[in-house]
């Protein structure tokens, strides 16, 4: 069984290796005068146009009113979730980054990154939770920085941040430069994203953040969505992300996925980004590398 693992993280780590050269020579090698922001910053103010004169012929004001009084039931089942949520962050941990628990102790389940403590857990008369026992580590904080190519022969870069102040909650902020030769767009959103679920399988979470565009396109919004990240086997990670940027008349889904080679605190990362909207859109092929503590 090991040995079986060891080839699939070896060809795992072949893989973005691959990836990375790849990218690295799309990058490199592409003519920057074929390239053309022009295209998408056409298409982003032609569909604003259009979604601002369809909300200007649609636009109604609605009043309701609700009477209603409190369902017990949804606030029973409101105050079961939120004890649930608060019981299981509280106890979780984290190693001193993926994969540092090698070779696991004897008896001990392996762990490719999050730790439980309930042990350590003290549920009070008031259903109260208190953290009692040995001080755990209880943030982690990830830097990424790489390159990256679009399909239109765009070429850039980009770097994020993530991680946990606290089980519960912690920084995210990402920001990417794309430039064409003669025009450039940078993309930046930075907020908070919250744990809901967390095991090393998979790591359920979801994110409220501030959204803008500078250069080519000037734009202030905000960003929403969810995130699951997945310590699938030693040494890799996946990380998918699913939401939307919405701005004053235009929405653009958001769409992230990539895989990770740990090495240590370093990893090597390769993936792919897609902005969507009606009729516009960047998909941006990235690889680089980050640092975990």
């Amino acid at each position: 069984m090991h040995y079986a693992l060891g080839v699939m993280a070896n060809a795992a780590a072949r893989g973005i290796v691959t990836l990375v050269l790849l990218v690295c020579m799309m990058t490199v090698g592409v003519p920057a005068a074929d390239a053309d922001l022009n295209d998408f910053r056409r298409d982003v103010e032609e569909e604003e146009e259009r979604n601002r004169a369809e909300d200007d012929d649609s636009q109604e004001n609605s009043s309701g009113e609700d009477d209603e009084g409190a369902n017990p039931f949804a606030q029973l089942l409101y105050e079961i979730t939120v004890f649930a949520w608060t019981l299981h962050n509280t106890a979780v941990f984290y190693a001193d980054f993926p994969y540092a628990d090698r070779p696991t102790p004897a008896g001990v389940r392996p762990r490719g990154f999050v730790h439980f403590d309930l042990e350590s857990i003290r549920i009070e008369e008031d259903f109260s939770i208190a953290r009692v026992g040995p001080r755990r580590k209880r943030h982690w904080f990830e830097v990424r920085s790489g390159v990256l190519s679009t399909d239109d022969r765009g070429y850039g870069a980009m770097a994020s941040l993530q991680g946990r102040f606290t089980p519960f909650f912690g920084p995210d902020v990402d920001t990417r430069f794309i430039a064409d030769g003669d025009d450039y767009l940078n993309i930046t959103t930075a907020g908070i994203d919250v744990s809901i679920l967390q095991h090393d399988y998979f790591t359920w979470t979801l994110y409220g953040k501030w959204a803008g565009f500078r250069g080519l396109l000037e734009r202030n919004g905000g960003a929403m969505g969810s995130q699951i990240h997945s310590y699938l086997f030693d040494p890799v990670s996946l990380r998918m992300r699913a939401g939307a940027l919405v701005f004053p008349n235009i929405t653009f889904a958001q769409l992230e996925g990539s895989l990770s080679v740990h090495l240590n605190r370093f990893a090597l990362f390769g993936g792919a980004m897609l902005l969507q909207s009606d009729s516009s859109h960047i998909l941006s092929l990235e690889t680089g590398a980050s640092v975990s503590f």
